[in-house]
């Protein structure tokens, strides 16, 4: 991003060998070796592409410690930021469902429309699942949507097969979702002022989308041609 963080104070033998990690730890890098405090520095970008970090500190005798989230300035992002592969879309907010007051949660959207004509596909089939409406179910729509429809180049497909950003984690938004990135998408950028696919069914031969003009949500017959925009949570 970067974001700044602070050492006030490190119990053990000076000097210091300091290393930014991410959390759950997997990459550490070098940062610095310190001998006094308070020592700040900028979170490296492949750092602050993770959800929070932590720092592993080697003392001059070898003692190895780590320095936990809590004890350090999470990250924090904004919406319409550029991170996690894609575009910040949205932030858990109080009373939604998984909200952190000490770590973000929320969706990151592909920068730009990953289809501008597709079909919802499988017209005058029920899926199996795929009828989740609210905020946290369009992973499993789309999960859904692909076990149950062999149609190719559809809406869910499109979204649950991209490799985009350096994440492979994409899905097709559910309807509430969807209205998620309706509210912020001046912020977001790249809509046209179109319906929207959703993961979510309605029958056989409908499933909802979202206009992007006044943000209301219908059922479109699954045969129609409208745009779609990836997601992935984080």
């Amino acid at each position: 991003m970067p974001t700044q963080i602070t050492i006030n104070n490190i119990t053990g033998a000076s000097p210091f060998n300091i290393y930014i990690c991410d959390n759950p730890i997997t990459i550490c890098i070098y940062e610095d070796t310190i001998t006094s405090f308070p020592y700040s520095f900028n979170v490296p970008s492949i750092i602050s592409e993770q959800s929070s970090v932590s720092l592993k500190v080697i003392d001059n005798n070898g003692c190895i410690s780590y320095q936990t989230p809590s004890e350090i300035p999470p990250i924090f992002y904004t919406i319409g930021q550029s991170a996690l592969g894609g575009t910040i879309a949205y932030i858990l907010e109080p009373g939604d469902l998984g909200y952190d007051e000490n770590v973000q949660h929320g969706l990151v959207a592909t920068v730009a429309d990953i289809a501008t004509d597709v079909t919802w596909g499988c017209v005058g089939t029920v899926i199996t699942g795929a009828d989740g409406t609210s905020y946290g179910t369009g992973q499993q729509n789309t999960i859904d949507i692909m076990n149950d429809c062999s149609d190719s180049g559809i809406a869910a497909r499109l979204c649950g097969e991209l490799n985009e950003g350096g994440y492979n984690d994409w899905y097709l938004p559910s309807k509430d979702e969807l209205s998620k990135l309706y509210i912020n998408r001046v912020a977001i950028g790249g809509f046209v002022e179109r319906f929207y696919w959703s993961s979510t069914e309605s029958t056989n031969t409908y499933a909802y989308t979202v206009n992007f003009y006044d943000g209301t949500s219908m059922g479109n017959n699954k045969l129609v041609e409208d745009p779609v925009r990836g997601v992935r949570s984080f």
